[in-house]
């Protein structure tokens, strides 16, 4: 993650102008035929508020993508606005837009307001074609996940969704069917999509869920390639290869393993996910789990929930983890050993840079979140939340934080918010 200074919450002009542009024009097309228009506009958003208790300079994050912060207590985490509209152009054809405004990277370009730009095209009433910009449907939350009114937490998971891809510009299929009243769909697509500002390419899976009574499950598989690596980190690697280059065993061998964790282009990058939903009277019941590999490197990851509802109001409780076995990576004795061959200010130069790369290299998700938090419908479009998550770091554990360090570490997070849907 790239560090930037991060103030109070801002949303660019331009994003808040495509949001209302296409606000208008729907409801301008409502209004010129209110009982026959084939469009149809809806929105939804969060307030909030959270205030982190961390160690020094580390940055809470939603997701890998936010900018990083060392405020402790900021409104920019969760809140958002999005604004969809919908257009049935004939029986079988629809148009879907949905563009969200939120706190992002000063670099992000505009297009990444843009979360579904798509055409769907359904031939028959249990088999849909899209093609476009879509989500990539392979997780329990795909369809909903910015749309915080529509699941009891504050957020999604952060060691589930935090790293994930969430967009594809391709295409997908989709086939329903009902069998001894059971209701079965799958889907394939392949596209292209990001994380965290890094292309991914040959992006191609599968999905498929199952549905009677209150029980969904769902599994899901996804194969992509990061098609590049960071600018910052291509750099680092591009130095690392010249000491990579030295003969010194020692610190040839050092340099390539810092290499080997760093360099992302071209690995395979691949989602085992498996999920369900259990709705049960007035308990609900929730999790998923999920293997994700790429190259050498492994990450489980998953959560459980549990809910009680007691009319407009429920209880929840989650815990929620991930586990990198990403090799660490030592901190190098380079100066020493080279000060001989190529001098002592290279020397100095090379054991700089290894200081540098070591605990990046070295970096990965392990942490365990419990969390504890109530939900309060007080209208029927409009919910209060609360909720405490404590957060346990393991060493090397902090990529899900900004500027956090490889030492072990504990957090405590307390979030206030408001969502709403229109």
């Amino acid at each position: 993650m790239i560090p930037s200074k991060c103030g109070a919450f801002k949303l660019s002009l331009t994003t808040v102008g495509a949001a209302m542009c296409l606000f208008a024009g729907a409801c301008l097309a409502q209004s010129a035929e209110p009982a026959t228009s084939n469009f149809r506009v809806s929105g939804f958003g969060t307030l909030g508020f959270a205030h982190s208790s961390a160690p020094e300079g580390w940055g809470f994050l939603r997701s890998i993508d936010q900018p990083s912060s060392t405020h402790n207590s900021r409104a920019d985490i969760d809140s958002r606005l999005g604004v969809q509209v919908n257009y049935t152009a004939t029986s079988q054809i629809e148009l879907v837009g949905q563009v969200m405004a939120a706190r992002r990277e000063s670099s992000a370009p505009i297009g990444d307001t843009v979360e579904w730009a798509f055409a769907a095209y359904r031939p028959t009433a249990d088999l849909t074609f899209r093609v476009g910009r879509l989500n990539l449907d392979q997780f329990v939350m795909s369809d909903y996940r910015n749309v915080g009114f529509a699941y009891l937490y504050a957020r999604p998971p952060v060691e589930y969704y935090g790293s994930i891809p969430t967009n594809l510009d391709g295409v997908d299929v989709a086939r329903t069917w009902t069998f001894d009243e059971v209701q079965w769909r799958a889907k394939g697509f392949v596209g292209r999509s990001k994380i965290n500002a890094i292309p991914l390419k040959n992006v191609f899976g599968a999905s498929i869920a199952r549905e009677e009574g209150g029980l969904l499950l769902r599994a899901g598989w996804t194969h992509a390639k990061f098609a590049r690596n960071t600018e910052g980190t291509s750099r680092l690697i591009e130095s690392l290869n010249q000491v990579r280059a030295l003969p010194v065993p020692s610190v040839s061998a050092d340099a390539s393993a810092m290499v080997s964790n760093l360099d992302l282009a071209a690995k395979p990058l691949t989602y085992a996910t498996f999920g369900l939903t259990y709705m049960q009277s007035e308990w609900q019941y929730a999790a998923e789990v999920t293997r994700v590999s790429l190259g050498n490197s492994k990450v489980n990851a998953g959560y459980a929930s549990v809910a009680r509802h007691f009319g407009d109001v429920s209880l929840f409780g989650i815990v929620s983890g991930a586990s990198g076995n990403t090799s660490v990576v030592p901190n190098p004795v380079w100066q020493p050993v080279l000060a001989p061959l190529i001098g002592p200010a290279a020397a100095r130069q090379a054991q700089m840079l290894g200081t540098l790369a070591a605990p990046y290299a070295s970096r990965t998700t392990r942490q365990t979140t419990y969390s504890l938090g109530a939900r309060w419908n007080l209208h029927p479009r409009m919910a209060l939340k609360v909720q405490w998550d404590h957060v346990k770091v393991r060493p090397n554990g902090g990529f899900l934080w900004s500027n956090s360090k490889n030492d072990p570490g504990s957090a405590n997070t307390g979030t206030v918010l408001l969502d709403f849907v229109f």
